[in-house]
């Protein structure tokens, strides 16, 4: 029997549009599973929001990560999960360098 694995973990959202706010909202609502470590996000003003969005839910204000940084922060954060919610012409940037890193993907 195959070892089963909890989803989440160490996570990181990459994008901050309106999607992301359904994922964080239930990331935060599992906060013995998961919890959201870092955001990947070019736009500041969004970033700024989804960090309050994230205190506003109980949870810490998480360091931002530009986009050309994303494999650093991979690295740095120990991140175990991404979501990726920026322009969906964009996930293979992000998809393929996590996937060979050993993280997961959703989107």
């Amino acid at each position: 029997m195959a070892s089963q694995r909890t989803l989440g973990g160490r996570t990181a959202i990459v994008g901050t549009g309106s999607r992301a706010a359904m994922f964080i909202r239930g990331i935060i609502e599992r906060p013995t599973t998961s919890q959201v470590v870092a955001l990947c996000e070019p736009n500041s003003i969004r970033a700024r929001y989804y960090n309050d969005l994230l205190t506003s839910l109980g949870a810490p204000v998480v360091p931002v990560y530009q986009p050309e940084d994303f494999k650093s922060m991979l690295e740095k954060e120990k991140v175990e999960t991404i979501v990726v919610t920026c322009v969906d012409a964009l996930h293979h940037l992000y998809i393929i360098p996590a996937l060979e890193a050993g993280g997961e993907y959703y989107s």
